[in-house]
């Protein structure tokens, strides 16, 4: 079992294992929407509407500043051909309580155009697309 199927098998019944098409769908959305590096990142130097943190609580809290109530999300590892969809509160919570987190990640909503980046440091970027 690789890292990511792990990761997704701990997320459990709370997450719906998307097919290659469905995240092959929701990838080409999320990268026509936010800017990308040739280094599978997005450029963040690009998005006017961002947050760096390391504390998931700064991002429940900048998502309420932001009056975003949308939480049903897009979960992508960046070197897995499958994603899942998952509340944001879980995919939060599955970033908090998995230390040994060792692939990067996207939490992307694609109804409201809102994206997590995820780094192997710890590091998250938060960020909204310019309407």
């Amino acid at each position: 079992m690789t890292k990511v199927e792990h990761y997704i098998q701990t997320l459990g019944n709370s997450a719906d294992l998307l097919t290659k098409r469905q995240t092959s769908i929701y990838f080409e959305k999320l990268s026509n929407t936010f800017p990308f590096l040739t280094i599978m990142q997005i450029n963040w130097r690009k998005v006017l509407i961002k947050k760096s943190t390391r504390h998931i609580e700064e991002i429940k809290k900048w998502l309420q500043e932001m009056n975003i109530n949308e939480h049903q999300v897009v979960l992508f590892w960046k070197r897995a051909t499958k994603a899942v969809s998952v509340d944001l509160a879980q995919a939060l919570l599955f970033f908090q309580q998995t230390a040994d987190l060792t692939e990067e990640a996207f939490i992307y909503c694609p109804s409201v155009d809102y994206v997590i980046e995820y780094f192997k440091d710890g590091k998250m970027m938060i960020g909204l697309a310019a309407r």
